[in-house]
């Protein structure tokens, strides 16, 4: 007699047993392969059943909401980031203690991580291709694993602003009085953080990031990144702000996952864009 597995039953108790246990056992099972959720849910990216218009729906009508705001003491900021070469920039370390500190077991990490780091470039030159080198960071675009390992990477960034909402350091922007509070819309290199336009609000924000950017390798181009404040936000406050963040200040979102945020009359003028995309894709 073989000694009972880590939940105290023998195997052969579910042969004897089968007909009594099997479907709970598989609904079990299942549920945890398909219906995880370590991935927190303002992650929009490579997420089964999750749109990217369902970020830009939130983000326009939060954008929207700040716009209509002009009463009130309090001002908000919506901050487009964004990310530098997010893919390259993935320190391989601080993937492996995510998913360690995800729960995954250590074997399974060790796996995975032989296949990351296996990865080898050589450089072509004049037709001849080199001696090649191993890289010390980054996942490979085009593998069809590397999407979700970038999900598991990038809640480092969604657990830092989790912690600081827990402990009342920042907060989330509501569209109504009794909506839920929303601190930030992930995408790959795409991001938004909603926060007060404060001087500590944007303090925080700045730690936060700083601190993702040094553990992760991960890092925002603060030169093509953008803050939107609400209507009822002061000009002091907005420049203390832009100034501590160091981004540049926006009257008007502009465009988010390549789509205008306001369509007017001229709706020619708003998807020309869309038509030279086609454009070039069909000529190229």
């Amino acid at each position: 007699m073989k000694a009972s597995g880590e939940d105290g039953f023998l195997a052969i108790f579910f042969q004897q047993f089968w007909h009594i246990v099997g479907d709970e056992v598989t609904d079990y099972c299942l549920g945890i392969l398909n219906r995880g959720n370590c991935i927190y849910g303002a992650q929009s990216a490579f997420v089964q059943d999750k749109l990217i218009l369902d970020n830009v729906l939130i983000a326009y009508e939060i954008f929207h909401t700040f716009r209509q705001k002009r009463v009130g003491k309090k001002g908000f900021m919506e901050l487009k980031l964004d990310m530098s070469k997010v893919y390259d920039r993935v320190e391989w370390y601080f993937l492996k203690v995510m998913m360690l500190r995800m729960g995954f077991h250590t074997l399974w990490v060790e796996n995975i991580m032989k296949c990351v780091i296996s990865v080898s470039y050589s450089v072509i030159i004049n037709g001849r291709s080199g001696q090649t080198f191993k890289p010390t960071r980054g996942i490979r675009q085009g593998d069809p694993l590397s999407p979700s390992l970038f999900l598991m990477f990038s809640e480092g960034l969604s657990a830092l602003i989790r912690m600081a909402l827990r402990d009342g350091s920042i907060k989330g922007a509501k569209v109504s009085r009794g909506g839920l509070s929303i601190s930030h819309l992930l995408f790959s290199y795409d991001s938004i953080l909603f926060g007060e336009a404060s001087e500590r609000g944007a303090q925080v924000l700045k730690s936060i990031l700083r601190e993702y950017e040094r553990c992760s390798g991960q890092s925002a181009n603060y030169d093509k990144s953008t803050v939107f404040y609400s209507s009822n936000t002061l000009e002091e406050s907005r420049r203390v702000v832009s100034n501590i963040l160091g981004v540049r200040n926006s009257n008007n979102m502009e465009r988010y996952l390549g789509l205008p945020n306001v369509v007017g009359k001229n709706k020619k003028a708003f998807f020309q864009l869309l038509k030279d995309r086609m454009r070039q894709q069909i000529e190229n």
